[in-house]
């Protein structure tokens, strides 16, 4: 009866990890549905999903606790001092910075509560080892979105052996009726969402997403997760990844994950097989040189809209350099666009708005953690998380996520690292 008695109080504890697993692919999905996805710009949407990722942290947080049999509150004494300093930081700023729009809730919600929160559960996986565990949940989740992806990308726009078969509205632009293909796949016929391609019509991939360079932000952090985290590569994900970036027609998406295997190479080949990293590197960049060659028009466009929001975000920030014009205030920042987008408001650059609107003082909680991931003491255990930071700050940069759950994500891994009782090692 004794033993008995053991099992009984043992098996609940190997098997009470399952919840963690379940909680955890949950929450990435919850997160990668928020960065832009058309669920995430539902018209009278029955659901919130970032208040649902803020649950479902808290929970996370206790049940790791429970499952390693953690003392709580000891657990939250050693976790809780770096989310803390953010949000005390974060709070003298809201004092601070300008509402014009009535956003403190909003803020509140990004700053205050997810980030810190984000910061303990991270810190939380770097007191028990698993460092990298909750991206490796993403990755896996966008394996699944890709063959996916790809599959009815190829049946449905590219072949038509399928048509859409619903329609969702989405608030994206501000309102627009986007065609699926049972939720799952969507398309947009629009000019601005396919390419001439060797004098053929090749719609773009687009995903889960009203638009390709939205699916290409979760896409890239797939990459880099693959590249740079996980400890051994899985060269089948890597070549999806990049299959499935191709298939977005994104030059910039194409072209950051171009450069991110290339410096995989550099640091994965030793010296005697350098040859094969030029071959694949010359492979690369042909494919880029014809995608560009046969979309100049595009990417001319692209590139004009591009180094436009820089400006008009730049001049913006001028107004205000160390507060910024207002938080998620965009007018100032249209203010200052170009004419040729008058019919195109969208903009492309998550560091410029932070800069606009909340000036170097909000920039200020997106910069330190990148700083410190990019630059970590380079040993050989570290140069990967080098290499991730450097390419997810290009993201930050290019790509417009500003106020995404996603990005705090990213954020509260960089300040994970920080040891914050030694500030002079940042």
């Amino acid at each position: 009866m004794e033993n008995g008695g053991k099992m009984v109080r043992m098996l609940p504890i190997r098997n009470k990890k399952i919840f963690i697993t379940y909680i955890e692919y949950i929450l990435a999905s919850f997160i990668i549905l928020d960065c832009n996805s058309v669920y995430a710009n539902l018209v009278n949407s029955p659901f919130n999903l970032q208040k649902m990722s803020l649950v479902l942290s808290v929970i996370l947080i206790a049940v790791i606790c429970w499952c390693y049999n953690m003392n709580l509150i000891e657990t939250l004494k050693s976790i809780i001092y770096p989310a803390a300093l953010v949000a005390v930081f974060s709070l003298i700023l809201f004092i601070l910075l300008k509402f014009p729009n009535g956003l403190r809730g909003s803020y509140i919600k990004f700053f205050v509560l997810f980030l810190p929160i984000s910061i303990m559960l991270f810190k939380l996986y770097n007191n028990i080892n698993m460092d990298n565990q909750l991206f490796f949940r993403i990755s896996d989740i966008l394996v699944f979105l890709s063959v996916l992806s790809l599959t009815l990308w190829l049946i449905g726009p590219v072949l038509g052996i399928i048509q859409p078969n619903k329609v969702i509205q989405s608030l994206w632009e501000p309102m627009t009726e986007i065609n699926s293909y049972w939720g799952l796949q969507f398309f947009r016929p629009e000019q601005r969402e396919y390419i001439k391609f060797f004098d053929i019509s090749v719609y773009r991939n687009i995903g889960l997403y009203p638009e390709s360079p939205m699916f290409n932000i979760v896409l890239l952090l797939g990459l880099c997760t693959e590249l740079f985290l996980r400890p051994k590569l899985k060269i089948w994900r890597i070549l999806l990844f990049f299959i499935t970036i191709v298939s977005t027609f994104g030059s910039l998406g194409v072209i950051l994950s171009s450069v991110a295997i290339f410096l995989k190479l550099c640091v994965y080949v030793d010296n005697d097989r350098k040859w094969i990293v030029y071959f694949l590197v010359l492979c690369l960049i042909t494919i880029v040189f014809v995608l560009l060659i046969y979309k100049k028009e595009h990417a001319a466009d692209s590139y004009n809209s591009h180094l436009d929001d820089f400006i008009a975000c730049f001049k913006a920030w001028k107004k205000s350099l160390i507060f910024g014009t207002g938080f998620e205030n965009n007018s100032v920042i249209q203010f200052y666009m170009a004419e040729f987008r008058k019919n195109n408001k969208g903009y492309t650059t998550s560091a410029g708005a932070v800069l606009a609107h909340g000036g170097l003082s909000l920039f200020s909680i997106y910069i330190v953690p990148f700083i410190k991931l990019i630059f970590l003491k380079s040993t050989h255990k570290r140069v990967n998380e080098n290499l991730f930071g450097i390419i997810i700050f290009i993201v930050f940069v290019t790509y417009i996520f500003t106020y995404r759950f996603l990005i705090f994500w990213l954020l509260a891994f960089g300040y994970s690292k920080i040891n914050w009782r030694n500030i002079k090692h940042l």
